[in-house]
C-alpha cells in the first residue's frame, strides 16, 4: 500500500511544528453528554462533544480535515449555554442540513428538555427561538428528535413525574415554538405503559405515524418497548398489542434497548444488551415489520443474539448499503483482552454475524484499540450509503491519565483506515490504526531543518529496523518509506519518527 498527502483517506500525515512534534491534547469529556457523528449528504462529518458543560460541533471533509467554513466549535457552546448545566443527547438533520441538537439543561435544580438549531455554517439559527424549553412533568430530558414536513418538530424524550418515569412527545413549528395543535399545548405525556419507561429514540415511518422505541422497567422485568403513535399524538391500537409491541428476556437476565432504525417500508430495526442471570452480556437484534409483527426473515423468530463474553453494551448501530448492519458496542471481544473497547461487529440482511470481517478479529468482532493500554467506550457511528465508509467516535482514557479525549475512527467495509483526535481541531491527523502488506509510505512536514530518526519496533518495544539514523531533512514536506519484511509475522508494529530535538511521535501499524 502506498499512501500519500496530507488529505489522504489511507495515510497519516504528520506534522512538525516549529521543530517540535505537534502533540495531541486531551480534552476532558462531561461523561453526561453524548458524543456524536453525523454524516451529511456531502460526505462531510460533524461530531459533537462538550467538556464542563459546554457543547462543541466542528466539521470535517471525509479525509479528516478540518472544513473552516462551519464555526460550531465557537458558537454551539454559547448556544448551549453555560458551563456545568447543559447535556446533549441526540442530533440529527433536517432536510435543509440543519442541525438539530437536542438534550437538557438544569433550571432550579430541575432537568428542562432543550432544542436548538445550528444552520449550515454551525452558528444559531436567526430563525429559531433560541433555546427552546418546554416544560413537562417535574423533570425531563429530550432523546430524539424527528423533522417532520413543513418544517415542523417532534420531540421525544423521558419525564419524571412523582418519581416515575414516562415517555413525552413535544410538538414544535419551524421557528421551536410549541405546536399547539398537538396534544395539549404542544406537549402529550404517556402515563398508560407500565412501569417506568424510559425513551431511546423514535423514527418516522411513511405514512406519518410516530415510532417510538423505550425501555420498561417494573418491579420485576425489563423489556424493550415499541408504541405507535398517531400524527395527533394519540396511541395507535393497531399497532401490536394496545399500540404497543414488547420484547423481553426469561428467567432472571434483563434488556436494555439501545437504538432504533426505521427501514424505507416502514419496518423497524432495534438492538440493545441482555444482562444474564451470570453477569454476562449478550447483543441483540430485533426485526419488526411496519405493524410491529416480529420479522421472521430476521435471526430467529424475528431476533439474533451475540454474546461479548465477560462485559458489553451496545452502543450504537446503523445500515449498511447491503441493507446488513454495523453495531457499535463497549466491552470485551475476547476473554484475554484488558479492560473495555470500542467493538465494531457487521451482520448481513438476517441477522447473520459476518465472520469474516475484521482484520484479527474472530467471530467478526473487531476490537478497537486506539492506544495500547487504553480504555475505550463507543459511541454513535455513521455510515456512507454509496461505499459503506463507517465512522465511529469514542471516548479514550489513557493508564495513569485523568483526562478522557474524542476520537473518530473512520473504516472501508474491509479495511482500516485511522482515527482523528478530537483534542485537535487545527490538524486533525489520522493516526491509527493501518493494515498494510509489504510496505506503507507516509508524508510529512518539516517548518524548519531537522535531524530525523525513524525505527520501526515490535509490539514489545524491540527495535527491529532502523529507517534513518540522524538525517539531516530540510524544511518542507518529505516523503517516508517503510518497508515490512516477509520474514516479519503478522501483527502489530510501531513506526517512531523523532527529531534532533528530542521530540518523537509515532504510528501503530498491523501487517497482514
Amino acid at each position: 500500500m502506498h499512501c500519500m498527502g496530507r488529505s489522504i483517506l489511507l495515510g497519516v500525515a504528520w506534522l512538525l511544528v516549529a521543530g517540535t512534534l505537534h502533540a495531541q491534547r486531551a480534552v476532558p469529556v462531561d461523561t453526561g453528554s453524548v458524543p456524536m457523528v453525523l454524516r451529511q449528504p456531502d460526505s462531510r462529518l460533524i461530531y459533537f462533544a462538550a467538556t464542563g458543560g459546554n457543547f462543541y460541533s466542528d466539521r470535517l471533509y471525509a479525509s479528516g480535515e478540518v472544513d473552516d467554513a462551519y464555526n460550531g466549535i465557537r458558537t454551539s457552546k454559547k448556544a448551549w449555554g453555560p458551563a456545568g448545566s447543559c447535556r446533549t443527547r441526540t442530533a440529527t438533520l433536517d432536510k435543509w442540513n440543519r442541525i438539530l441538537i437536542a438534550g437538557s439543561c438544569r433550571k432550579a435544580g430541575h432537568s428542562v428538555p432543550t432544542l436548538v438549531r445550528l444552520n449550515k455554517t454551525g452558528d444559531p439559527d436567526g430563525d429559531f427561538e433560541g433555546m427552546v424549553q418546554p416544560a413537562v412533568g417535574d423533570s425531563a430530558r429530550f432523546e430524539a428528535m424527528v423533522p417532520l414536513p413543513d418544517e415542523r418538530m417532534m420531540g421525544v424524550g423521558t419525564c419524571w413525574t412523582s418519581g416515575v418515569a414516562h415517555l413525552f412527545l413535544s410538538g414544535h413549528q419551524y421557528n421551536g415554538a410549541r405546536d399547539e395543535r398537538f396534544g395539549t399545548a404542544g406537549v402529550l405525556i404517556d402515563e398508560t405503559l407500565p412501569g417506568s419507561v424510559y425513551a431511546i429514540g423514535a423514527a418516522r415511518q411513511p405514512d406519518g405515524k410516530l415510532v417510538v422505541c423505550a425501555n420498561a422497567v417494573t418491579d420485576d422485568s425489563t423489556a424493550m418497548l415499541l408504541v405507535r403513535y398517531a400524527p395527533g399524538g394519540n396511541r395507535d391500537m393497531s399497532f401490536g398489542q394496545n399500540g404497543a409491541v414488547a420484547l423481553s428476556e426469561g428467567g432472571n437476565a434483563t434488556i436494555w434497548g439501545r437504538k432504533m432504525l426505521m427501514l424505507a417500508d416502514g419496518g423497524i430495526q432495534a438492538g440493545g444488551t441482555i444482562t444474564n442471570a451470570d453477569g454476562s452480556k449478550t447483543l441483540f437484534l430485533a426485526k419488526y415489520t411496519a405493524n410491529g409483527q416480529a420479522d421472521t426473515t430476521f435471526g430467529k423468530g424475528g431476533v439474533t443474539k451475540i454474546p461479548l463474553m465477560a462485559s458489553g453494551r451496545m452502543d450504537d448501530m446503523a445500515f449498511l448499503p447491503d441493507s446488513g448492519l454495523l453495531i457499535s458496542a463497549t466491552g470485551k471481544a475476547k476473554a484475554v483482552m484488558n479492560g473495555s473497547r470500542q467493538i465494531l461487529l457487521r451482520c448481513n440482511a438476517a441477522g447473520k454475524l459476518d465472520s469474516a470481517w475484521g482484520y484479527g478479529a474472530p467471530n467478526g468482532i473487531k476490537p478497537q484499540i486506539l492506544k495500547n493500554g487504553a480504555l475505550a467506550v463507543g459511541h454513535s457511528i455513521a455510515v456512507s450509503p454509496l461505499d459503506g465508509r463507517a465512522y465511529a467516535i469514542s471516548e479514550m482514557t489513557e493508564a495513569g491519565k485523568p483526562e478522557t479525549s474524542v476520537y473518530l475512527s473512520a473504516f472501508l467495509q474491509s479495511n482500516d483506515l485511522g482515527i482523528v483526535d478530537m483534542a485537535d481541531r487545527r490538524r486533525q491527523n489520522l493516526v491509527y490504526p493501518l493494515l498494510v502488506e509489504g510496505g506503507i509510505s507516509f508524508d510529512y512536514e518539516l517548518v524548519d531543518s531537522q535531524r530525523v530518526t525513524v525505527t520501526v519496533t515490535d509490539e514489545a518495544g524491540k527495535t527491529l529496523s532502523t529507517i534513518a539514523q540522524n538525517e539531516l531533512k530540510q524544511e518542507g514536506e518529505h516523503q517516508l518509506t517503510v518497508p515490512l519484511p516477509a520474514t516479519w509475522p503478522a501483527g502489530r508494529y510501531v513506526v517512531i519518527l523523532a527529531t534532533s530535538e528530542d521530540k518523537k511521535t509515532s504510528i501503530d501499524i498491523f501487517k497482514k
